[in-house]
């Protein structure tokens, strides 16, 4: 495991559980002329008409126009104080076939009804409506070719084009008609409708289209076709709590959501594309899910209250890798713009919502809830030397510790009882100051449980223990020394204090404060676990010798590592599996290798050397490296891909790898001499062997003389 990784943001999040934006003055308000005046000064791409020039104007009576190109009027102007206008069909004998934008923006009445005539077959875009706050209704001439009213709201002649909700008329609840495909520019502005309900057929919202709705708290578009809320659609909606988007949207627009103060939630849909810059901001979300399918997250975009102030424990949840987790720290020096935000992944703000939804209580040194009438202890709430978990609180079985429940917690020594069946990831993760845990009768543990236990020098795990979760379970265990297995029905076995699998075939966990410095391991291991090395700084030789496997990470950062005796028969080197060995120059990589992963041999990481258009780089090789291999193997071509020397034509011998030309010659003159020092030997036994011989033959005869003579001697007498 390369330690870079970030603190566990569940587990920071899981901690953390135990002022809107400045905008304008005339933004402030939904209200008579300030909102007119925000709307009037927004900059909108969707015009129509011949663009009137002030001085072009020509004023008769109440009214103002100016002629079109086609010789008809466009009414430009309305001073009328009565509360109902009526648009005429001509003035001054000119047809009236347009109404601009600033057509009621002085007005001195306060108007409740506008009514438009059949001549009328343009209106611009951007709303001359929005100017009165008190109309109640607009009525169209039944024989209008362009437009039609229904219940007092303008639609154009086919309803496809939703162009003005009454901004006073009466009611709190409004469902759009089906049939409508669009909801026109500031169309249901500064309103006084609580909620709004879309329909099937809708497919867009235009800029502003209900924007500075101040009473307005629930908006349903979950049944429509929306593919694009344009920019500022909801703007100032500062009652706004539940907001409910089609699983057909795929952009939302820039400060789409701009100053919803009382927003604190919003599912987005997968298949959503983009969220343009200042979509949410001034908007309280404090934990966003962001689709995989996210490809663009704009400037200030979620987070932000000001563009000094953040959401406090704004939180992005996504995959890894996704839009999300670029965004949680995504940054822009031109903007002077940089994030600071927390990420989790999916399952872990799942596990988070699921502590959140606990009905959690107090007892002594602990906080725990009720589950299944058994208690799991979910914070402990104290310190001491010793610790040792009750069995029982407030008369109930303990049976579980929740995720994250002792981490940071500051004891010495833990004992866990036999009722503990289940100890959740992340249990004692960042416990610095504890030195030993006794595990009595727990069958699971979970991922990364004792995890930066920088203390810890011995595990004891007694019982009946089936699962340890997670590849990594003792990760940034600097001072453990040993993990000591007992009990019948065990998955899990020890020896000499590292962890293997029941039957010795994987390797799971070598303790990396263990001073040994030479490791062989048991000829029944055919695994190398992932991270199974990790930071073994004191191990200088290792002979795993028959293992077949070795995962990921198995041996980064050992820093000491000199030695590697690598079996014949290894089939799969992992990515970064030797990563950081820095005083290892060398390997003997045998041909039955089949795979091998990314830097698995001959580098060293390197942060410094990070940089955004190469992220490889900080992947440096190891000055001096060489992998001894045959010509035409899966290793060599690793080396040649990688820039790093290959031998060829080595073999080992004595714990080295010698050239096997010169070890031929040596050979050969070493036999030649070894048989000529035999000859010179054997031709001296010979020798010697015939000479006592000899001397033997002369000692016999010499006998036979004296005893012939002392057997003459006797007849004599």
């Amino acid at each position: 495991m390369i330690k870079y990784r970030k603190l566990t943001s569940f587990l920071l999040s899981l901690l953390v559980c135990a002022a809107a934006f400045t905008a304008p003055a005339a933004n402030t308000s939904a209200e008579g002329e300030d909102l007119a005046a925000v709307l009037a000064a927004e900059d909108v791409e969707e015009t129509t008409g011949s663009a009137e020039v002030e001085d072009n104007n020509i004023y008769s009576g109440d009214l103002g126009y100016v002629i079109l190109d086609d010789g008809t009027a466009k009414l430009t102007y309305c001073a009328s104080a009565d509360e109902v206008i009526e648009v005429p069909s001509a003035v001054d004998g000119i047809a009236v076939t347009s109404i601009s934008r600033t057509a009621f923006a002085d007005v001195t009445g306060d108007v409740k009804k506008i009514t438009i005539p059949a001549s009328v077959t343009d209106i611009d875009e951007d709303t001359p409506f929005v100017y009165l706050s008190g109309l109640e209704e607009i009525e169209t001439a039944e024989d209008s070719a362009s437009f039609t009213s229904v219940d007092g709201v303008l639609f154009t002649k086919d309803m496809s084009r939703l162009l003005c909700y009454p901004r006073a008329k009466s009611g709190d609840a409004y469902t759009i008609p089906e049939g409508v495909t669009e909801l026109g520019y500031a169309s249901m502005s500064g309103t006084k409708l609580k909620t709004v309900t879309m329909p099937s057929s809708l497919t867009k919202i235009g800029s502003m289209a209900l924007s500075y709705n101040d009473s307005l708290t629930r908006a349903d578009m979950s049944g429509s076709s929306v593919t694009d809320i344009i920019s500022e659609a909801f703007e100032g909606c500062s009652a706004l709590t539940e907001v409910l988007l089609p699983d057909t949207l795929t952009s939302i627009g820039g400060a789409a959501f701009w100053n919803c103060s009382s927003l604190t939630e919003i599912d987005l849909p997968e298949g959503l594309l983009e969220i343009e810059q200042y979509a949410f901001a001034g908007a309280p979300l404090k934990r966003v899910y962001i689709p995989n399918s996210v490809s663009y997250i704009g400037y200030y975009a979620l987070g932000y209250l000001s563009e000094t102030e953040t959401v406090e424990g704004f939180t992005l949840v996504g995959d890894s890798g996704s839009y999300a987790e670029i965004y949680a720290t995504e940054s822009d020096e031109e903007y002077d713009y940089a994030n600071n935000f927390t990420f989790m992944t999916t399952e872990e703000a799942a596990e988070l919502e699921a502590y959140e939804a606990l009905d959690t209580r107090t007892s002594g040194d602990y906080e725990y809830a009720v589950i299944d009438g058994e208690a799991v202890i979910t914070a402990f709430l104290s310190t001491g030397s010793v610790v040792e978990v009750p069995s029982e609180i407030d008369g109930l079985p303990v049976t579980r510790i929740y995720t994250a429940a002792f981490a940071s917690a500051v004891c010495g020594e833990v004992i866990i009882p036999e009722s503990v069946k289940t100890i959740d990831k992340l249990a004692f993760y960042g416990c610095t100051s504890i030195t030993s845990i006794t595990i009595k009768g727990a069958e699971t543990i979970g991922d990364g449980c004792f995890e930066e236990c920088s203390a810890l020098t011995t595990i004891n795990i007694n019982g009946s223990c089936r699962t340890i979760e997670g590849g990594e379970p003792f990760s940034g265990c600097r001072a453990l020394r040993e993990i000591n297995i007992t009990g019948t029905g065990v998955s899990y076995s020890s020896e000499n204090g590292v962890l293997y699998n029941s039957d010795k075939t994987t390797l799971i966990a070598y303790p990396a404060g263990r001073t040994d410095k030479k490791f062989t391991a048991p000829k029944s291991v055919k695994t190398i676990s992932q991270s199974a090395f990790y930071n073994a700084e004191n191990l200088e030789s290792v002979d795993i010798s028959h293992a077949e496997t070795i995962a990921p990470y198995a041996f980064e950062n050992c820093t000491k590592l000199t030695k590697v005796k690598l079996s014949k028969g290894l089939l799969s080197v992992g990515q970064y599996a030797f990563l950081g060995c820095t005083e290892l120059k060398g390997i003997r990589v045998y041909s039955s290798l089949r795979t091998i992963g990314d830097y698995a041999f001959g580098f060293r990481y390197d942060a410094a050397a990070d940089t955004s258009q190469d992220p490889d780089a900080v992947y440096v090789p190891i000055e001096g490296f060489r992998l001894y291999t045959d010509e035409d193997t899966l290793a060599y071509q690793y080396a040649q891909a990688n820039g790093i020397t290959a031998v060829t034509g080595t073999v080992p011998f004595l714990g080295y790898n010698v050239d096997l030309t010169f070890l031929i010659v040596v050979g050969s003159t070493a036999a030649a001499a070894l048989l000529a020092v035999i000859g010179v030997a054997t031709g001296k036994s010979i020798k010697k062997k015939r000479e006592e011989r000899e001397k033997e033959e002369a000692r016999a005869k010499a006998a036979a003389r004296r005893a012939k003579k002392k057997e003459t001697d006797t007849d004599e007498k």
